[in-house]
């Protein structure tokens, strides 16, 4: 056999492992980051009202600050969240796609029972 016959003998979805492995991840971790930057930042905010209930602001000027601080708590936490989500689920695909090829290696062709 040669290299590319054997190269192909393991390819999923027409991709060889180093391809298959970087777009998946890549991909894990861009739809991690949108899933995990919404509940985090919707955490936060009420994290803040439930941190500031006890007095809350009376003029217009401390509804200003208010909102300005807390909007800045709401970025943060939700660019917190998108860097935990997503290397998450990158983390996990990773390990995912790594094994699935170590089975297809150790059993000697591609096949169903490995993914």
């Amino acid at each position: 056999m040669t290299d590319s016959s054997s190269a192909q003998k393991f390819n999923r979805l027409g991709l060889s492992f180093p391809e298959r492995l970087t777009y998946c991840a890549l991909g894990c971790v861009a739809f991690g980051s949108l899933l995990g930057g919404y509940p985090a930042g919707k955490l936060a905010s009420l994290k803040y009202l439930a941190e500031r209930a006890h007095r809350l602001p009376k003029t217009a000027k401390d509804w200003y600050y208010y909102h300005k601080w807390k909007n800045y708590r709401v970025i943060v936490a939700s660019v917190y969240g998108t860097a935990r989500y997503g290397s998450k689920l990158g983390c996990f695909m990773l390990s995912y796609i790594t094994l699935e090829e170590m089975l297809d290696r150790l059993i000697g062709h591609t096949q169903m029972a490995s993914s």
